[in-house]
């Protein structure tokens, strides 16, 4: 099999071909590159691999003496080179082994030929090389090009998986993302590797393991790869808080929906962005901590049958005491307190509040920057909301309100809201959904007539210590500023209007001074 299409890449190819040929080099194009060309994708980065020690590192000096530009960055420790060639970069390095020593996730390099070369990449469609002496293309595995034929993945030195797994355990979601991105299966034997060996991911930097997540959510259907992490247990070593979505399931009469497919339904829903995404992720991550459910009781005591409520959360004793007559039943577990009282609703009280701090303890332990964190935890905590929206019942200054409280990240919200849209009633998906829209919509005229950006106080601290200057400086100044930006919610006092701003805060002061005054005078009179 012969490529000499390059696409795009054509003229830095020719370039490359040129200089190398003329001064006797064996060169060679590696890696995810070749796999793109021979999957019809458009290949991002370009590799070249010369043989020859320091090679790699000569080339890019030669053709940058030929086409002139900026000189090419040298690595001598590790033989590589780095050179812009018509805008591209391009990536120069010489066959090599990677040798790994227990519990050091940087390898040494040491001097290699081709199928040292190819031994040490991960999965064999990536350890397929072109020659640019002839365009041919050598599969060293003997895998890699029936694996793409095939859309399988499995490791590059495949009577070693576990060796694969174990020197960079990073390439186990590497392997995941890649499955999700080029729509490949797994090897099943590559598969086994990854379930032996899925505690090792414990052993990488939370930085490297953050980087593959936010690939993985950024791809076409992120479902895909997160389930497949779930499935072979790497999930419970990077977030035990997700992984524990499996046990948990929204329970009706009627149905049956199990959190974790319901989450990666909303994932998959959501705009491929990647605060939402992380907040889709995380949007339901407590419900396993706030779930409890009520059921309809009754006593069983013959003189008694009164009827009442009882909350299970997850005492290790089911014991049911009647208000009435005193009498208790005890149960041994919940599902006997079920065989008898099947009749219940299940709840996740403040499950928004309890999975915004969660959200925010599982993104710092990822190591996100302070700005993701911030962002993602407020769609979390606020992601119940536009739920409530009612077209009839919310006035114009709910709606303010919202978009105040949730700005500035409004939009990317009512976009977390649609995706958490999953009803399996086509028709009823759809009309939340536009509920949804229409309540952006009116977000939007609503802006047109006044931007939240004027929605603030008339007046300023200063200006509120002057109207009042035997108060001191205190809590009560922050608490007068957020009484009159509700007033102008609520269209009572324009923006700007001084004036009326300070009538309104002259009878706030008077109000409160008389209820002062009132428990003052009662104290005196007990």
């Amino acid at each position: 099999m012969k490529i000499n299409n390059f696409g795009k890449w054509q003229g830095v190819v020719d370039k490359i071909r040129k200089v190398s040929t003329e001064n006797g080099l064996n060169t060679y194009i590696v890696g995810g590159f070749v796999r793109d060309l021979l999957l019809g994708r458009a290949p991002k980065d370009l590799d070249v691999m010369v043989d020859g020690e320091g090679a790699g590192m000569k080339l890019a000096e030669l053709l940058h003496k030929e086409y002139g530009g900026h000189a090419p960055v040298l690595f001598p420790k590790f033989g590589t080179a780095k050179l812009t060639i018509d805008g591209e970069d391009v990536e120069f390095v010489a066959p090599r082994k990677e040798v790994y020593e227990e519990d050091n996730r940087k390898p040494a390099t040491v001097k290699g030929n081709l199928w040292d070369d190819a031994m040490r990449r991960d999965f064999s469609v990536n350890a397929l090389f072109i020659d640019l002496r002839n365009g041919e293309v050598l599969d060293l595995t003997g895998n890699g090009i029936n694996d793409i034929k095939s859309k399988v993945l499995r490791v590059a030195d495949e009577e070693n998986p576990d060796l694969i797994m174990t020197q960079d355990p990073l390439r186990m979601m590497r392997l995941v993302r890649q499955s999700a991105q080029l729509g490949f299966s797994i090897d099943d034997s590559t598969y086994d590797a990854v379930v032996r060996n899925a505690s090792k991911i414990a052993t990488i930097s939370k930085e490297r393991i953050q980087e593959e997540l936010n690939k993985i959510l950024l791809t076409d259907k992120p479902s895909t790869a997160l389930s497949f992490m779930k499935e072979t247990g790497l999930l419970k070593f990077i977030s035990p808080e997700l992984d524990s979505l499996e046990a948990t399931e929204e329970e009706t009469q009627y149905a049956t929906k199990n959190v974790w497919a319901h989450t990666m339904q909303v994932v998959d829903q959501s705009p491929r962005n990647l605060t939402t995404r992380l907040s889709a992720l995380l949007h339901d991550v407590a419900k396993p901590k706030t779930m409890s459910r009520t059921y309809s009781v009754v006593c069983d005591s013959e003189s008694c049958g009164t009827k009442g409520e009882y909350v299970f959360k997850s005492q290790p004793e089911v014991g049911i005491v009647c208000e009435n007559c005193g009498s208790k039943r005890v149960f041994k577990d919940e599902q006997e307190l079920k065989a008898a009282f099947p009749g219940y609703k299940i709840h996740f009280y403040d499950h928004e509040k309890v999975g915004s701090n969660t959200a925010k303890k599982i993104l710092s332990g990822l190591r996100y920057p302070q700005d993701v964190i911030d962002r993602v935890s407020n769609l979390v905590l606020h992601h119940m909301r536009p739920h409530a929206y009612n077209e009839d019942q919310w006035t114009d200054s709910s709606v303010r309100r919202l978009r105040r409280e949730t700005d500035p990240f409004t939009d990317e919200l009512l976009d977390l809201t649609s995706a958490d849209i999953t009803s399996k009633n086509p028709k009823k998906k759809q009309r939340n959904i536009q509920r949804i829209q229409n309540l952006r919509e009116r977000i939007r005229k609503l802006e047109e007539v006044l931007p939240n950006s004027l929605i603030k106080s008339p007046l300023d601290g200063n200006e509120l210590m002057v109207m009042f200057p035997a108060k001191s400086p205190g809590p009560w100044l922050s608490e007068y500023k957020e009484a009159l930006i509700n007033e102008i919610i609520e269209g009572r006092i324009a923006p700007n209007d001084k004036s009326a701003a300070e009538r309104f805060v002259q009878s706030l002061e008077q109000k409160i001074s008389s209820r002062i005054g009132e428990i003052k005078i009662s104290a005196r009179d007990k």
